[in-house]
């Protein structure tokens, strides 16, 4: 890419990040099947960046099921989204705003002749 075309795309990477993260959910819900459902609903928690859900799923499949070895490593990646999240989470700031209130004229009428 050139340096011109660069600024062009940035308004897409927000969609072009959903879209990898869905194919991804996509993609592992395909080859997990109907009795593994669940780890695909805790990736996608966590890939929405929303790990007080996933992380309790993730924590239910490491303690239930810990000889499933799939279905431990997909509970460990939903751990690691969740870390990662957790970095690069930016914080808000605010810009500071003006403290002082402006004054305000006061209009004087002018007599009508």
């Amino acid at each position: 890419m050139t340096e011109n075309t660069l600024p062009l795309m940035f308004p897409a990477y927000a969609e072009i990040f959903l879209l990898v993260m869905a194919l991804v959910v996509l993609m592992a819900d395909l080859f997990l099947g109907a009795r593994r459902r669940w780890i695909t609903y805790a990736l996608v928690q966590a890939h929405l960046n929303h790990c007080g859900e996933a992380l309790q799923v993730a924590q239910q499949i490491q303690a239930r099921i810990p000889s499933d070895d799939i279905a431990v490593a997909n509970a460990q990646e939903v751990s690691n989204i969740c870390e990662q999240n957790l970095v690069a989470t930016p914080t808000s700031e605010l810009p500071s705003l003006p403290t002082e209130t402006p004054a305000i004229e006061e209009i004087t009428p002018t007599p009508e002749s």
